[in-house]
């Protein structure tokens, strides 16, 4: 259970980071 809480954390993190990775270049390229 915890290891999917670990894996689920990690997934959520990733998407957080892909979505404001994608704003910070969008904001620096325009």
């Amino acid at each position: 259970m915890a290891n999917f809480k670990e894996i689920r954390i990690s997934h959520l993190m990733q998407y957080i980071e892909l979505l404001t990775g994608g704003m910070y270049e969008r904001t620096t390229t325009h």
